[in-house]
């Protein structure tokens, strides 16, 4: 999808079937593609936007993974806020990619770091919080700063527990 000659084409273009991706994903929960081809075309529209910055919309797929406005609306009532976000690293396909990553996080924090790292499978990032040592709520990573609450699905899944030992305050899983 390259039009070479119609820059604006091509933006508008990424916007529609990213903005498509981002709905059978986040809305229907049925990714259409894989996280590599999603980030190649935001890596795509971000390239075309730096050069061609008077054809980026104020709401660019650049600037947020999900567009908020929309998200929020459409799940409004099942979305609850993290108490702290769920951040995730972005495009991270090679070592490279995770070298340059921590090389970004030394430069910007002045401090080094040690990582494990995990392949990553589809599935579902989520949040547990426990609150005096019994199961209280599930949230999914959703956006990072929203979830959808999932408590009533994970009251059937025996692997999570009901009640930690030894704890009498709120903590998050």
């Amino acid at each position: 999808m390259n039009y070479l000659n119609d820059p604006k084409q091509e933006i508008n273009k990424l916007y529609k079937i990213i903005d498509q991706c981002n709905y059978d994903y986040y809305i229907l929960g049925q990714p259409s593609i894989t996280d590599y081809e999603f980030d190649i075309l935001i890596k795509r529209l971000n390239i075309l936007e730096k050069k061609y910055p008077i054809y980026k919309k104020e709401i660019s797929p650049t600037n947020n993974v999900f567009n908020e406005i929309k998200f929020l609306k459409i799940k409004k009532n099942m979305l609850h806020k993290h108490i702290s976000p769920m951040l995730s690293l972005n495009s991270v396909y090679t070592k490279n990619d995770v070298l340059e990553y921590n090389n970004k996080i030394e430069k910007d924090f002045k401090y080094k770091y040690n990582y494990v790292c995990e392949l990553k499978f589809d599935g579902v990032a989520i949040s547990l919080i426990y609150i005096n040592g019994i199961f209280n709520k599930a949230i999914t990573r959703g956006n990072g700063i929203y979830g959808e609450n999932i408590t009533y699905n994970l009251n059937y899944m025996l692997d999570i527990p009901y009640k930690l030992s030894n704890f009498k305050k709120k903590i998050l899983l």
